[in-house]
């Protein structure tokens, strides 16, 4: 939708969606899509930019400002970063299930809300 409220395009997902982000520009945008993996769409016209097939069932996404850093996390407790080509770069299992990521704008750490209440920073490497 435009900032007028006008939709701008629609897109057939194959998919229950999990989790959504969208860069600071709103040029990318990335669905957490379960058992599709990731999902990324060109923010201004919805084309489909292609899936990042991760192992496990993704449950919550998260970008930085851009789309160079991309983190994941599945239903299986994995956390994980990829790069903007879908290239895996890290992954760590989490010690209790997570309700939400957060990404800092630089990539460079990220901010985890556990069921539990607990939130924890984690530096990154990306």
């Amino acid at each position: 939708y435009s900032l007028a409220g006008m939709p701008l395009w629609s897109s057939k997902l194959w998919s229950t969606v999990g989790d959504v982000a969208s860069t600071g520009d709103g040029r990318s945008i990335f669905i957490a899509g379960f058992a599709h993996g990731i999902q990324a769409f060109e923010g201004q016209s919805g084309d489909v930019r292609g899936t990042f097939v991760c192992e496990g069932t993704v449950q919550l996404v998260t970008c930085g400002y851009t789309k160079r850093h991309i983190v994941g996390y599945t239903l299986e407790r994995t956390l994980f970063g990829v790069d903007d080509s879908g290239t895996p770069r890290w992954n760590v299992t989490a010690p209790e299930d997570m309700k939400k990521i957060i990404l800092s704008p630089l990539g460079d750490f990220i901010i985890c809300g556990f069921e539990s209440g607990r939130i924890m920073r984690i530096d990154t490497a990306i």
